[in-house]
């Protein structure tokens, strides 16, 4: 049975997205430090070269290992790299937008409902980092709702 998530929250990997810090890496580190069955989270949004890839995670039957308070209700969606001195591009939030409205669908999960780390953390981390606007990333999802 699939599990219903009633929010997406929005994370950054905080580090530089190149060869040596990525997806991949990421998982591995939650599986070896952490000693978790896998990545915490659900999907993930990665840009490798000039290509952009959406990136598949935890089980969407399983709770995430994300967002302490909310792994059980919240859909987890990292955009790796560090969004603390500058957001991601345009192209990158085009694609996440489209993935992310798919989510909601499924999930009927409203704009409003989608969240950063830090909005649900009251200030106690950053992520998904200063520079990641998240009003930009509401804005652009209603547009895509209102296009139908």
């Amino acid at each position: 049975m699939r599990r219903k998530f009633n929010k997406i929250i929005i994370h950054h990997s905080a580090g530089d997205d190149n060869k040596e810090a990525n997806w991949g890496d990421i998982k591995r580190w939650h599986r070896i430090h952490n000693l978790w069955k896998d990545i915490g989270y659900h999907a993930g949004i990665e840009r490798v070269g000039r290509d952009i890839y959406v990136m598949m995670g935890r089980s969407w039957r399983q709770a995430g290992a994300h967002c302490a308070g909310f792994n059980s209700r919240g859909f987890g969606f990292c955009f790796v790299g560090n969004y603390t001195h500058k957001p991601p591009d345009g192209e990158m939030m085009r694609v996440a937008v489209r993935f992310l409205r798919d989510v909601m669908d499924i999930y009927e999960i409203s704009v409003e409902d989608v969240v950063g780390h830090r909005e649900v953390k009251e200030g106690k981390t950053e992520c998904p980092g200063k520079a990641f606007d998240m009003e930009d990333l509401r804005g652009r999802l209603r547009e895509m709702e209102e296009e139908g």
